[in-house]
């Protein structure tokens, strides 16, 4: 899947443990603070530009993503496995706890992407991922035995899935439930995937300890013969 790599360019800034960015499609930056369980949308010069202020009962963020074709910001309360979702002017937010059948139980709430047909999110408990209506309905979980420390995905709009999986030092694609490949770190040139994000053609992985951030060329998938 990955037929090019090549070195990207780096911004510094200090940032606390646990902060997750997201960018919109203007060039502004989403910046998810765990410690003031907030976020925060700056401008590409720097400039801040709104305050996403959660719910008190909001015990912990996690990850953040955008889901823009229905206007919201989305956040993961990991602590009580709930989706947290602001509307463009940040001034509500909207709680939505995971539910479902019982087999399909989410654990560990860990980390969140948008696909236009679906949610999709680690279990890191589990070891899983799942897959999620966009009100917070668990459809199904799938990657058991598969995946053995997953921490970071990101989705394309094929509804492929992209998992950074420190267990075994890979990153994994999944197309549906089934995976279909397996590429270690060091084959991309990387010591870590500390985090993943998807903006077609290019799949960025940054990797911390190495002080690098990596895009992927990803190939689109081949259509099928009738």
């Amino acid at each position: 899947t990955a037929a090019e790599a090549r070195g990207g360019a780096e911004t510094r800034r200090a940032l606390a443990p646990g902060t997750r960015l997201a960018a919109d499609i203007d060039g502004s930056l989403y910046v998810l603070d765990p410690l003031g369980r907030r976020v925060e949308r700056r401008a590409r010069d720097g400039r801040p530009l709104q305050f996403y202020v959660t719910d008190p009962t909001v015990a912990s963020l996690r990850d953040l993503a955008l889901d823009p074709v229905r206007g919201r910001l989305l956040a993961a309360d990991a602590l009580n496995r709930q989706l947290v979702a602001f509307r463009p002017l940040g001034t509500s937010s909207e709680l939505l706890p995971l539910y479902g059948e019982p087999r399909y139980a989410v654990t560990s709430f860990d980390a969140i992407a948008v696909a236009p047909d679906a949610l999709y999110a680690i279990d890191g408990r589990c070891p899983c991922l799942a897959r999620l209506d966009f009100d917070g309905r668990v459809l199904e979980t799938f990657g058991h035995e598969r995946v053995r420390k997953p921490e970071r995905l990101a989705a394309d709009r094929y509804g492929r899935v992209f998992v950074a999986d420190r267990g075994d030092s890979s990153i994994k694609l999944f197309r549906g439930t089934a995976l279909e490949e397996t590429i270690p770190f060091a084959r991309l040139g990387l010591l870590e995937a500390t985090d993943l994000a998807y903006a077609e053609p290019w799949l960025y992985v940054a990797d911390a300890p190495g002080v690098q951030v990596k895009m992927l060329r990803v190939v689109a998938p081949q259509k099928t013969a009738p």
